[in-house]
């Protein structure tokens, strides 16, 4: 990555970060202003139900007298009104500590009895706001208590325009965050790609390099080192294909190609045209069974292939498998054996888990086995099937490449075929959610053990 493109990321970086910093930053402020308003409301809220609760309780026990003695004896902190409304009377006492004179407050005597809230304006011409309580008492009557809470609706009123202010003043601090943010992470940026640049070179592969570099930095080097190599891996396995599939098909495309000119030079005998239009089709059937098997292989990697699973004895699957093979099996000297035992069952695509024994047995017969056995078991829950022959073997260096594409061993080369037998065979087992392992010693013996899963009890 080149710094000019280093740079343009990371200030489209700065860029989202200050809009994600301002937005916040602009969140804040309501909340802000909600919260200053809810804890002041608080306050007179509290000092409200505080002076309901004292005079409920010396009605209680007093009555109105004792209301009305009570009321002028205890000290106000704000002015407060009560009111009393029973069926044969209306009480409505006042302690006014505003210091303003009389007129100043609202006529209460007109006031509904069941208004209750917090900073009520009891008259839209008036800038008086005032927090009232009231209950209904069992006995019939209303008691209703207010203070005066204009003093700190204008309190709260001063800390909005100042925090207005304030928050205008400071917006333009909310990009600073994402600022530093910016300056890191093209720091953090330009280091990590001169890092994969070396590592891309060659010249900086060993882990050793890395440890100057921070731990999350570190992580997505190794990913991007590790990434870098699948391409290389994928790019040569690419070239190999090619290479092998040209070599493959070039054969029979040349036969079909002689096949036809020479049909075409006996144009006298319809015999001959005859035998060369069936060899055609012959070579035709074997390249599409090649590039049928490819498309398999890549349907199955690709995690897309549809599975019609069904509960199967996998006996009879194989049996089936054997059957279709018995001939080519004789002719090579090869006998096919499926030992006997209680069904086993698992959950299959029949047609394409057939296509798994098919290569498998025709593998063993292609390459030198005089004995192929196939033992089926149940172990737990899950059904075992064992593919053993007495053929060529596979050495330890060509255990873990048999399953890789395209891959053909070194003694496999003089007979035909792509190499993409196993490779279909183990997609295919993953795709059904199984396993597959192999275990063989070079010119003794092969053993591929598949395991599937069983369908569940009914």
């Amino acid at each position: 990555m080149s710094s000019k493109r280093i740079r343009r990321s990371s200030a489209a970086v700065f860029l989202q970060s200050a809009a994600i910093c301002l937005f916040f930053f602009v969140l804040l402020l309501p909340a802000a202003l909600l919260t200053l308003r809810l804890t002041i409301q608080q306050v007179d809220k509290n000092l409200c139900e505080t002076t309901f609760s004292s005079f409920l309780s010396i009605y209680r026990q007093q009555g109105s007298p004792g209301l009305q003695k009570q009321f002028a004896a205890i000290p106000h902190r704000k002015t407060t009104f009560l009111r009393l409304q029973s069926k044969r009377s209306h009480l409505l006492l006042l302690s006014d500590i505003h210091g303003g004179p009389p007129t100043e407050l609202p006529d209460f005597r007109p006031l509904d009895t069941t208004l209750s809230g917090i900073w009520v304006q009891l008259d839209q011409q008036s800038p008086e706001y005032w927090t009232i309580r009231q209950s209904s008492l069992p006995n019939g009557d209303i008691l209703q208590v207010g203070i005066r809470s204009t003093d700190g609706v204008l309190f709260y009123n001063r800390l909005k325009k100042n925090l207005l202010f304030t928050w205008l003043f400071l917006a333009p601090i909310a990009a600073l965050p994402a600022w530093f943010m910016f300056r890191h992470n093209q720091k953090a940026l330009t280091r990590l790609a001169r890092k994969i640049e070396r590592t891309a070179q060659g010249a900086d592969k060993t882990p050793s390099g890395w440890m100057q570099l921070p731990p999350g930095e570190q992580g997505l080097l190794q990913a991007v080192s590790h990434l870098t190599e699948r391409h290389q891996a994928l790019v040569q396995q690419l070239q190999e294909t090619m290479d092998n599939v040209a070599h493959d098909l070039r054969t029979p495309l040349a036969r079909l190609r002689t096949i036809a000119e020479y049909g075409l030079q006996e144009q006298g005998d319809p015999k001959q045209l005859r035998e060369r239009l069936t060899d055609c089709l012959e070579e035709s059937d074997r390249i599409l069974s090649m590039l049928n098997t490819m498309l398999n292989v890549a349907e199955a990697e690709a995690k897309s292939m549809v599975l019609d699973l069904q509960p199967r004895n996998l006996r009879e699957v194989i049996e089936q498998v054997v059957e279709l093979y018995t001939i080519v099996a004789e002719e090579k000297n090869c006998s096919l054996i499926v030992h006997d035992s209680e069904p086993v069952m698992a959950l299959v695509d029949p047609n394409r888990i057939g296509q798994v024994w098919a290569n498998l047995i025709y593998n063993a017969i292609k390459y030198g086995a005089t004995k192929v056995e196939i033992t089926l078991r149940q172990e737990n829950s899950r059904a075992v099937v064992t593919v053993y022959d007495n053929g060529m073997g596979i050495s330890e260096t060509e255990k873990d490449q048999i399953w890789n594409r395209l891959f053909r061993g070194d003694r496999s080369r003089s007979q035909p075929g792509l190499g993409l037998g196993l490779t279909l065979v183990r997609a295919i087992i993953h795709a059904h959610a199984g396993s597959i392992t192999v275990d063989s010693k070079l010119n003794t013996a092969t053993t591929f053990t598949v395991k599937l899963p069983q369908p569940p009890p009914t």
